[in-house]
């Protein structure tokens, strides 16, 4: 029906589209679950996407808290995925307790932002260069160097956070740990 489409350019054109959407749409319901199934895989191309796993973790872990060790100092090691979440997270003995929020922050803000920590302090104690932390409006953000994120075939699979040591050791222990299991990119 047309009627009162005047000034109303693609009135028609739209209804005739609706009408076409609702064709479609019961002779969709008419297929099986299967048949839309197979349809949807057919266009649909799934992405596998690399993480960090437990044992890489666990051997990050153990070889960051060794040279820890050999230095005569303590630290918190957090591990993450590629989300921020954390994997595993060790506190050494002697390493302080505030330090293992802080690491785990470390790791969260390496893998959300892609970059390491220190990178971001260094642009939020020069905003003209960056911004306020308060731009990023998540508590877990910290700008302290220790956190770096982890790449592997130009993907990133995880993030290193430690904590516990001034901010120079903890870098070097961090880069430890993606030499390890990560690429050139990532130390």
């Amino acid at each position: 029906m047309l009627i009162g489409n005047k000034g109303r350019p693609g009135f028609a054109t739209r209804l005739r589209n609706e009408h076409r959407t609702v064709d479609y749409a019961s002779e969709r319901s008419q297929k099986s679950s299967s048949e839309l199934l197979h349809q949807n895989n057919a266009r649909a191309t799934l992405r596998t996407i690399q993480s960090i796993d437990y044992s890489e973790a666990k051997k990050v872990i153990d070889a960051i808290v060794e040279n820890a060790l050999q230095e005569r100092k303590a630290a918190v090691i957090a591990v993450a995925d590629a989300h921020g979440e954390l994997i595993a997270l060790a506190r050494m003995d002697g390493a302080p307790l505030p330090s293992i929020r802080v690491a785990a922050n470390k790791a969260y803000t390496a893998a959300r932002e892609r970059k390491p920590t220190k990178d971001i302090g260094d642009k939020v104690r020069h905003p003209e260069k960056g911004f306020d932390i308060a731009y990023y409006d998540d508590p877990k953000f910290v700008g302290w160097g220790g956190g770096l994120p982890v790449w592997k075939n130009g993907e990133l699979i995880g993030a290193i956070g430690v904590s516990g040591l001034p901010s120079v050791e903890d870098i070097a222990l961090a880069s430890l740990g993606v030499e390890l299991i990560g690429d050139a990119r990532s130390a």
